[in-house]
């Protein structure tokens, strides 16, 4: 079974979005600002329909929120407490610009699907990938996710690696966070910062919190009408 692994481009590099990408962090394109779930939730990622790679049964737009407080990350949610943590709708119903969260908040930093490459899944790997199986292992399994749940999506971890390093930004007056909390000019973006810092001769770049080391699970079951998106994340 082949997965596909996103090709992550930095948002604040981009110019100003004009039009529908699937995106991890940031505002939602189109989004009906009535429908926004709660205030205290923010953008984790808006998914379009894009088979194979993202197959949501139609021509829908998935969006996934998580919480704006770091202090709600400590432990997964039961997915029966979890229902306003996604939101399908169908590409016609979203509008023309971004839609800004219902209160002035911290969002998370803005992360664009440039492109896709597709692997056999060899499993045992927490990355951010859709297609193949979920990787399970090391984790609390399907916390809190009805027998139902569907088929699966997607998972990510809250991070990803990329080339490069921090030197690469001195002087850019781009949004960013280094590990130390310092910050690094900024721009007038619909964006947050991302946490940046070199490992290994690698950039790590923090997107999301799942309790530090959690992973987040996406299954969508699409015997409903409209399909019905579950999601939970284990540590």
């Amino acid at each position: 079974m082949n997965k596909y692994s996103p090709i992550f481009s930095l948002g604040f590099q981009q110019e100003r979005q004009t039009k529908l990408r699937s995106k991890f962090g940031g505002m939602p394109w189109g989004f009906p600002a009535e429908q926004w779930p709660s205030d205290d939730l923010v953008l984790l990622a808006q998914i379009v329909h894009e088979p194979p790679m993202v197959d949501l049964g139609g021509d829908y737009v998935l969006h996934l929120w998580h919480w704006c407080d770091p202090d709600c990350f400590m432990d997964p949610p039961a997915y029966e407490g979890n229902r306003l943590f996604s939101t399908l709708l169908r590409r016609d119903e979203l509008g023309d610009t971004l839609t800004p969260p219902p209160k002035e908040t911290d969002l998370i930093g803005e992360l664009f699907i440039d492109g896709w490459t597709e692997n056999e899944d060899g499993f045992g790997s927490f990355e951010t990938k859709f297609g193949g199986e979920p990787d399970w292992r090391g984790t609390g399994g399907a916390y809190g996710l009805p027998a139902n749940a569907g088929a699966f999506l997607m998972q990510t971890d809250g991070s990803f690696q990329m080339e490069g390093s921090l030197g690469d930004f001195e002087n850019s007056g781009t949004m960013l966070r280094y590990a130390s909390g310092k910050v690094s000019g900024e721009k007038s973006k619909p964006n947050a910062p991302l946490a940046i810092e070199e490992y290994c001769g690698k950039l790590i770049v923090s997107f999301a919190d799942f309790a530090s080391d959690g992973i987040a699970f996406v299954f969508i079951d699409k015997s409903t009408s409209p399909p019905t998106p579950r999601w939970t994340w284990s540590r």
